[in-house]
């Protein structure tokens, strides 16, 4: 957002970004942000890199550029997406980008609720679909 409270860029580029760290791992949480604002997040250099990415704007075409996911090294990648959505979240380029750089995916529309539990072991993962 510009000084006037305009968003010039989309006003999913205004979502908080969080990251939180626990245990040895970390944990990106990426809002509704789409690829104009990866420029920015790649700034922030080695303190990008999270072992659990929350998938930006639902995975998204608009989302998760090959230097973003470069920079941020996620391990895994939760998307948070509607069975049968109509805006067909997630995208197949934004899959293929997360497989191509060896990312584990997981989705909300294929496995229900998701729980990540962050230990110096690494992440472990629960889904809840029945």
């Amino acid at each position: 957002m510009n000084e006037a409270g305009e968003a010039p860029d989309g006003l999913n580029n205004g979502s908080v970004v969080l990251k939180i760290t626990y245990r040895g791992q970390a944990l990106l949480l990426t809002g509704d942000i789409e690829h104009e604002t990866d420029t920015a997040l790649i700034s922030w250099g080695s303190m990008l890199e999270s072992s659990l990415l929350k998938a930006a704007h639902h995975g998204s075409r608009t989302s998760s550029s090959r230097a973003f996911l470069t920079a941020a090294r996620p391990e895994w990648v939760a998307i948070s997406c509607g069975i049968n959505n109509k805006f067909k979240h997630p995208s197949p380029v934004v899959l293929d980008r997360y497989r191509e750089s060896n990312i584990r995916v997981l989705r909300t529309d294929l496995s229900g609720c998701l729980t990540f539990e962050l230990s110096e072991r690494g992440i472990e993962v629960q889904t809840h679909l029945e």
